[in-house]
């Protein structure tokens, strides 16, 4: 899950089925964190108090919850989705290029003017060194449990 998070949260369009389960989990599983730069990603999308409610309380979105906060562009039914999306696809093709260029990146520039400096991954070093981390690991590899400690 969190891996696909991330990735999804990189691609500039994002549809789905209505199976979508999107979250970050890591709060009630792993007890690591996001990059700086997935969290600000995030926060771009649904702003910072629905950043806040994913992340702390590990909270699973629907499609249709994921749609209405802007994760996802459309929600197209499990039988349809590859046509859908490849007529996208294919009404792209016939944008003009360098529009498409300039746009993506006029937008991404924007976007790193506005983000604070991305020095802050001293939280995933905290993270992934605690022995929460480690603790978290090992339960979900044997199938064991703990509690939490802050460590």
């Amino acid at each position: 899950m969190l891996v696909g998070a991330a990735m999804a949260m990189a691609c500039d369009f994002r549809y789905c089925t209505p199976s979508l389960k999107f979250g970050v989990p890591i709060a009630k599983t792993l007890g690591n964190t996001l990059s700086i730069t997935n969290v600000s990603r995030l926060i771009d999308m649904v702003g910072v108090a629905r950043t806040k409610e994913i992340l702390m309380q590990a909270k699973l979105l629907t499609a249709d919850e994921a749609y209405q906060v802007g994760l996802v562009n459309q929600v197209f039914a499990p039988d349809t989705i590859v046509t859908e999306v490849t007529a996208i696809a294919d009404e792209f093709a016939r944008r003009a290029p360098l529009t498409l260029q300039a746009s993506k990146a006029l937008v991404g520039r924007v976007q790193s003017q506005r983000r604070a400096s991305l020095e802050g991954n001293d939280w995933v070093t905290t993270c992934y060194m605690s022995d929460d981390f480690k603790a978290a690991v090992d339960k979900f590899v044997n199938k064991t449990s703990f509690e939490w400690s802050g460590r």
